[in-house]
């Protein structure tokens, strides 16, 4: 298969999706759901490629299935949220992309790059967050909010989030051991990116002249399962090298953490994503190359 052409058909056939799923008429949430769910669970978040090569990646619908999916290397927010962006256009939702900066507990920054992307759907009136990338807490199914008031919406045992609407930004929560923690802001109103738009924000985050936690200082790898989800992360500096290689199971709600060495770290990745994690290993020192 040529990688810049886009075969939906297989891109449906990669995901499991349902036979059927190409006989609806229009749009619905049905649909939507289905997809956004089958999405998640098969292109399965890493952001290796980014943190060891650094290099700006072809975001073409073509290029990103290929990539992704035929060859099983998963990706990071903007690639696998382009995707489905993608894919949606293809089944004519209203969709639109919208760039965020990741908070993960800590303060906002006016001067951090736009380092993850999400999507909103328009549908029958109604508006659904949709974020099939964000490491491996991506949203196993659309979130509908009204976007004007502070909401709580549970998707799972373990999965409760607060979409909360401030004059100026909407922030998205996620709730922690009984608290709220925040996982990224976005401005409000909502800024509506087209293609273009998207690919430079992209762009500044691989080529961000300052530090970025994505990018420079923590591998994660994301597996989305059905009642669940695997989180595998690592820290990571150019001086220290690699350590603290761990693994985080959530089943039902209950989450067990494990610490893990870095072979079995690479071998357990390896089971879900076609990913070849290589390094050295030099007076303790690990290094990913």
């Amino acid at each position: 298969m040529d990688a810049q052409r886009f075969d939906l058909d297989e891109y449906l056939m990669l995901t499991g999706a349902d036979p059927k799923i190409r006989k609806y008429s229009q749009a619905n949430l049905e649909l939507l759901t289905a997809l956004v769910a089958r999405h998640v669970s098969t292109v399965h978040y890493q952001n290796y490629d980014l943190l060891t090569r650094k290099e700006i990646l072809d975001m073409t619908p073509g290029a990103l299935l290929q990539r992704l999916l035929i060859n099983g290397r998963g990706g990071m927010c903007y690639e696998t949220s382009e995707l489905i962006f993608h894919v949606l256009m293809e089944f004519e939702f209203d969709v639109k992309r919208v760039p965020v900066v990741v908070l993960a507990g800590m303060p906002f920054n006016e001067t951090a790059p736009k380092d993850h992307n999400v999507l909103i759907v328009f549908l029958a009136g109604k508006k659904y967050l949709v974020d099939v990338g964000f490491g491996f807490n991506s949203l196993r199914r659309p979130i509908e909010f009204n976007f004007e008031s502070t909401e709580e919406k549970s998707l799972a045992a373990g999965e409760e989030y607060q979409l909360l609407c401030a004059e100026e930004y909407y922030q998205l929560n996620f709730r922690l051991r009984g608290d709220w923690t925040s996982f990224y802001r976005f401005e409000r109103p909502m800024n509506f990116i087209n293609f273009r738009e998207s690919i430079d924000y992209y762009h500044n985050l691989v080529k961000f002249p300052g530090t970025t936690t994505i990018r420079d200082s923590v591998v994660f790898v994301g597996v989305v399962f059905e009642g669940g989800r695997f989180g595998f992360s690592c820290d990571y500096d150019t001086v220290e090298g690699a350590k603290n290689f761990s693994l985080l199971t959530v089943k039902e709600g209950i989450a067990k953490s494990q610490k893990l060495d870095v072979e079995t770290f690479r071998e357990t990745i390896g089971r879900h994503l076609k990913l070849d994690i290589i390094y050295t290993d030099q007076n303790n020192i690990i290094r990913f190359s």
